[in-house]
């Protein structure tokens, strides 16, 4: 007897049903009765929408660390400014008394003419580059002027 087309439609009904069937059970038994494989699932709106929050909060979390680290190095600027003012202030009072006295002995501007010819004891007695600031030359030219 010849097989009909129907009788094969029938076939091959029967096995895919039994296919499906196996599928499904090999699909239970790895993720659960009922659960979608989730490699084939596709993300929900609510994952979506989760996701969206956690990449904003990551990228905030990042802005602070960001904005702390910039007040961290304002403060420390800040800071190393103060100490240096200090220090400058302390040097400028020390540098303004023995001028006074060093023009009381010897005459009105004998300190500048003194120090001009001894810019190495100068930075060591006031700090270094205190020559520099002081009479616009660095120490290293005033000879070859």
């Amino acid at each position: 007897m010849k097989p009909s087309f129907l009788g094969v439609t029938l076939a091959a009904a029967t096995a895919l049903s039994a296919s499906s069937a196996l599928a499904q059970s090999l699909n239970d038994q790895a993720y659960g009765p009922g659960q979608p494989t989730p490699s084939y699932a596709a993300p929900s709106a609510t994952d979506q929408m989760n996701q969206a929050y956690d990449d904003q909060q990551q990228t905030y979390q990042q802005q602070q660390q960001t904005y702390q680290a910039q007040q961290d190095a304002y403060h420390r600027a800040r800071e190393h400014y103060r100490d240096q003012k200090a220090a400058y202030a302390e040097r400028r009072d020390v540098y303004l008394h023995d001028r006074d006295a060093y023009d009381a002995e010897y005459g009105s501007g004998a300190f500048i003419r003194y120090w001009r010819d001894h810019p190495g004891e100068y930075d060591e007695r006031y700090g270094p580059g205190a020559y520099e600031h002081d009479f616009g030359v660095p120490a290293a030219y005033e000879g070859d002027q």
